[in-house]
């Protein structure tokens, strides 16, 4: 699928799901993974609580215990200037990074996209936050972006979306409702607007689809 890298794209089910079936079936570009970086959101994160020890990844690469929510930077080779927010689903229970998040990032970075993989905070895991903790995430992900953008090649006004399943909600609603104070402002991040530019697709094989 062609992207123009001078303009805003969307990413409709039949598009998203294409893409991540076809990113399993290109071993050459997953073997030759683009340069990553891991970036830590928070100094501590918001509200307290959380579990301990390390993060779990099963046998499918699915994560949960996040005590340190992240964001995972995967760079093209050839970037275009615009970047993709991408959180996998799992029911806010664990994050399907092997089969959903990663696959999805290698095929952004292909095409000249800076992929950003969001490891969040799951409700369930003693956050004191409760329910709000992935919100905060997914806003302080965005603002991270953009605070960094010039050190990446990053056109601020050119960063989206996409999520599957939870994470589809979760970024549905940290674009739509980029305003909602999820936090207290905690440094000079925090300053930044955290909207979406681009269109995602919620892949929970529903109707549902937010509006970036």
């Amino acid at each position: 699928m062609p992207i123009k890298p001078d303009a805003p794209w969307n990413v409709d089910r039949r598009t998203a799901l294409a893409m991540v079936a076809g990113a399993g079936l290109m071993p050459a570009l997953l073997r030759a993974a683009p340069p990553q970086d891991v970036w830590p959101l928070w100094s501590t994160p918001p509200g307290g609580g959380g579990p301990a020890g390390p993060v779990a990844i099963d046998g499918r690469g699915a994560v949960s215990n996040i005590a340190v929510p992240t964001i995972t930077v995967v760079r093209p080779h050839r970037p275009t200037g615009a970047a993709i927010l991408i959180a996998g689903g799992g029911g806010y229970k664990r994050i399907e990074e092997g089969k959903e998040a990663i696959p999805a990032a290698s095929w952004l970075a292909a095409y000249g996209i800076t992929a950003f993989i969001l490891c969040y905070r799951l409700p369930g895991e003693g956050w004191a936050d409760g329910p709000l903790a992935p919100l905060q995430d997914a806003q302080r992900a965005l603002r991270l972006i953009r605070s960094r953008s010039g050190s990446l090649g990053i056109d601020p006004e050119r960063v989206g979306v996409l999520g599957f399943s939870a994470g589809g909600h979760l970024l549905g609603l940290a674009a739509t409702r980029s305003n909602f104070p999820s936090y207290a402002p905690m440094d000079v991040i925090d300053r930044q607007s955290a909207p979406a530019q681009c269109r995602g697709t919620d892949l929970s094989g529903g109707d549902a689809e937010a509006t970036l």
